[in-house]
């Protein structure tokens, strides 16, 4: 208690400071950078940083477009640090290409459907609604108060009927592309929540991911969106050229979607006994590797747990009729055969092994007719409507027994059946939250009032869906709706979309590379099949950043964790429990509330100031890297903050008695410092715009300060290339700290004596140009041969940015590492320019002999040499999927 005491306290009188601190801006005095000035200039320019249009130049003439997007947030009411750190990245970003001149899309919204903020309205006594929204509004004023530049003219939350509506259009689409169907299905029941989970929501030890209750199987009717039926060109389709930084996610969509080695069918299934006047049974869907095996199969094998074996010991009393020949196939149930992965059915005979064939035989005796003629896998698949995808890929199951979600847009008809509604009827808006709950089902079955409707069908009483959708349903299409988010008319116009598509850079946790990725771009593709998109993918570059990990304190013994304040050292160093002396293992593990090794960004921000903590976050590790929050990173970046405002400051108050040079030596200095400053504009600009390495780039901008302070100080109260390149600093250290850089190029355009061209010093430091290397500067072009470095050749700039790949071919043969090369290498090579930074050449020179078509000995040599390649490649590539699906869990 006292320590948070004495928190407060400082926070207060930080804040208290910052109010009574004069900034240049104001007093025209330039002060020494320090907790409270820091505070100052973010209470001077926050309002003006946070305002994306606070960019837009008067003499705007926007060279392209850049979408950059950050994962949309579930509305939990307070920022974390994982939230800073995706938000920062973004926002940084985003920055960088407004500063190029581009029309940028940064928009910010709100996941805000699910079940947690259902559970955490009902525990306060109030409404889901009236919870979420007090979470928005509270993130949102933490989002500006980090100075993050976000289009908030598109915010959005998916619990608003303007959204849902269209989520809800969505699934009547699918549904008439006979991509939704409703079936029993064995599924994961969380007796605590009340509602469905998928599998991936159910841990090791078969516990629920949220609740911690033991997971149920209940045989429940569901709704389902048949996403394997868009399984070859969702697995085809990460080869397109437009993904870029995918890295391992590729794999991972690879490993969950499958090799798409088979066929799934869906037969129609029909009782044997043709007297029984009970329903018809639902199809079953079925998996076969070879398609020319279903019109001569003997029967079809059934799990005991299949929906459709219903308690038989053997027989099912129930036949598939296949969709090619019209053959009558038994339904069988059996635990004892291969089933192939992730399937519960399975195409038999009696070749299939001793199992098979005892089964087969129990079908002798029923005197069944030979199977029909052979049939073609082609002739199959055309004739059955079969479509490839892999055995363990299942269908989307979107149901939830839930009250906080988008309703199902469908009414059940004693007539009629399941009847979609019609668009003009949407959306179908949330009922009051039932005061009465029955539990293990939905909330939504006690809101009488609304439940009973009319049937559109036949006008006759029917019932809504009491089911709401999983809200991945939701956040699989949100990044279309910020685009066009206040069209009434359809949930975007294609055109408008279009001119956007694909994300430029989609940033977010490795936790969503499968399944959000997954369903968003499912849903991308379907809508691309419909006409409505254009793009081929959805996400043109991933930029998915590591975690933020605390240090946690564990009882070795029992394995509580521990606050900081409840731990001690004792004087041999060991780390032990204050209360009891038993002792505790240190390590730094993922935020958390509940190991207690979590930080405050408010609190942070009320000490050092929202660009302070965008800084700590965004510096010395890579963004896809894991960032370890320790106080013990701060003072280096502390300490070059305050050297670039000091540099500044000298700028404002120069020395006197500086002296004068001679011509020769300004001559010097001034070469000098432009060569340092196109090595430092071009490497910031690379790791900015090619590699997205931010802390990189912080450290460069940390070695053109280092640069500039090294200058004489007669140079640098004379130098124009050195005011040029202290200008261009300010300018590429906004995107990180944006307050703090807007007030100190607020001072160097009041005390610059050689302004240059490239700067407005009478506009702020957001409606700058982020600089660019000088035409004459050299720039490298880099060639490669066989995929190693062989030769660099140095060029003008103007040079290179026009170069053609005959020329750089011309080039990289002149070189003198490349003559012995001259006759075998390639006649083209391929170039890959970047504009104002550089290019690489890649030239080979192997030319593998084709195998001899009479030489069946080669021909056998190669194929086990490509079959072992092969088998190595995909040793590898599974340890590394086993390793990141272990992560992930």
């Amino acid at each position: 208690m006292a320590l948070r005491c004495r928190w407060s306290v400082r926070r207060w009188a930080a804040r208290l400071a910052a109010a009574r601190r004069p900034l240049f801006t104001e007093t025209g005095v330039w002060e020494e950078l320090t907790d409270a000035e820091r505070l100052a200039a973010e209470r001077r320019w926050l309002d003006v940083v946070s305002d994306p249009g606070s960019a837009a130049r008067p003499d705007a003439d926007l060279t392209g477009s850049a979408y950059v997007l950050a994962m949309f947030p579930y509305p939990s009411g307070r920022l974390h640090m994982g939230h800073v750190r995706v938000y920062a990245i973004s926002d940084a970003v985003a920055r960088f290409h407004r500063l190029l001149g581009k029309q940028v899309v940064h928009p910010m919204g709100w996941d805000a459907f699910g079940l947690p903020a259902e559970n955490a309205a009902l525990e306060r006594g109030l409404a889901p609604d009236r919870w979420t929204r007090q979470n928005i509004g509270h993130m949102r004023g933490q989002l500006r108060r980090m100075a993050a530049a976000f289009d908030w003219d598109r915010e959005l939350a998916t619990c608003q009927p303007d959204y849902y509506r269209w989520t809800q259009w969505l699934f009547l689409r699918l549904h008439r592309a006979g991509l939704v169907y409703r079936r029993q299905a064995l599924v994961n029941w969380d007796p605590a929540d009340g509602t469905v989970l998928a599998d991936e929501q159910v841990d090791a030890r078969g516990r629920s991911w949220r609740s911690g209750a033991l997971v149920e199987r209940r045989l429940l009717r569901q709704w389902f969106v048949r996403t394997t039926r868009f399984s070859e060109r969702l697995l085809r389709s990460l080869d397109s050229p437009e993904l870029r930084d995918w890295r391992d996610v590729i794999q991972l969509q690879r490993h969950w979607i499958g090799p798409c080695d088979g066929w799934r069918f869906e037969l129609q299934v029909e009782r044997c006994d043709p007297d029984d006047s009970a329903p018809p049974p639902e199809p079953l869907l079925l998996w076969v590797a070879d398609p020319a095996r279903l019109p001569v199969a003997a029967f079809i094998a059934l799990r005991p747990e299949h929906p459709l074996a219903a308690g038989a010991a053997e027989r099912t009393g129930l036949a598939a009729r296949c969709p090619a020949s019209g053959r009558r196939l038994p339904l069988l149930v059996s635990a004892r055969l291969a089933y192939p992965e992730g399937a519960d059915a399975l195409l038999c005979d009696a070749a299939d092994g001793p199992e098979a064939a005892r089964l087969a035989g129990l079908l002798a005796e029923d005197g069944r007719p030979p199977p029909g003629p052979p049939l073609t896998a082609a002739e199959v698949v055309a004739r059955g409507g079969g479509y490839r995808c892999s055995s363990h890929l299942h269908d989307w199951l979107i149901s939830r027994q839930r009250y906080w979600g988008t309703p199902i847009p469908v009414v059940h008809c004693a007539r009629c059946g399941a009847v979609p509604l019609p668009e003009s009827r949407l959306p179908v808006t949330l009922p009051a939250l039932p005061e009465q709950r029955v539990p293990g089902r939905s909330p939504l079955q006690a809101a009488t009032d609304w439940l009973n409707t009319q049937c559109p069908s036949c006008g006759g009483p029917a019932q809504r869906e009491t089911d709401t959708m999983d809200t991945f349903v939701d956040s699989s299409w949100y990044y279309l709706r910020f685009l066009d988010a206040r069209y009434e008319r359809a949930p975007f116009r294609p055109q408008q979309v279009n001119r956007h598509l694909p994300v430029d850079i989609y940033v977010g946790g490795k936790e969503h590379a499968v399944l959000h990725l997954y369903y968003a771009r499912f849903m991308h593709h379907f809508l691309r099949a419909e006409g409505l998109v254009a793009a081929e993918e959805p996400f043109a570059r991933l930029l998915v950043q590591g975690q933020v990990m605390g240090q946690s304190y564990q009882v070795t013994e029992t394995g509580r964790y521990l606050p900081a304040d409840q731990v001690t050292t004792t004087d041999s160093g060991d780390v032990v429990c204050a209360e009891d002396g038993r002792p505790v293992t240190v390590q730094w593990e993922k935020m958390s509330k509940s190991k207690h090794n979590g930080v405050d960004p408010a609190g942070v921000m009320d000490q050092l100031g929202a660009d302070t903590m965008r800084l700590l976050m965004l510096a010395t590790v890579a963004p896809t890297s894991s960032r370890r929050w320790s106080q013990d990173t701060f003072p280096p970046l502390l300490a070059w903050q305050r050297r670039l405002w000091l540099t500044v400051g000298e700028l404002v108050r120069p020395a006197a008695g500086a002296g004068a040079p001679s011509a020769a030596e300004l001559a010097r200095h001034e070469a000098q410092m432009r060569e340092e400053r196109n090595y430092f504009v071009r490497t910031v600009t690379h790791n900015f715009q090619e590699t997205h390495q931010l802390s990189v780039a912080i450290s460069r901008l940390q070695g053109l300060t280092t640069a500039l302070r090294r200058r004489p100080a007669w140079y640098r109260a004379l130098g124009g290339e050195y005011q040029r390149a202290l200008g261009d600093l300010i300018i590429m250290c906004s995107p990180v700290m944006p307050c703090l850089c807007a007030e100190m190029w607020a001072g160097f355009c009041a005390a610059s004596r050689h302004g240059h061209p490239e700067h407005r010093l009478d506009l702020t430091v957001m409606q700058q140009r982020w600089p660019a290397v000088d035409a004459d500067a050299l720039l490298e072009l880099v060639v490669e041969l066989n995929g190693q470095q062989a030769a660099t050749v140095c060029l003008p700039r103007r040079q290179l940015d026009a170069l053609t790949e005959p020329e750089a071919l011309r080039l990289a043969r002149a070189q003198p590492a490349l003559a012995r090369h001259a006759a075998g290498a390639a006649a083209a090579g391929q170039l890959l320019l970047q504009p104002g930074l550089g290019a690489l050449l890649r030239l080979s020179t192997e030319h593998r002999r084709p195998p001899d078509d009479d030489d069946p000995a080669r021909r056998e040599v190669l194929r086990q040499r490509q079959e072992r390649k092969a088998a190595k490649k995909e040793r590898r590539q599974q340890r590394r999927l086993r390793k990141a699906e272990r992560e992930e869990r």
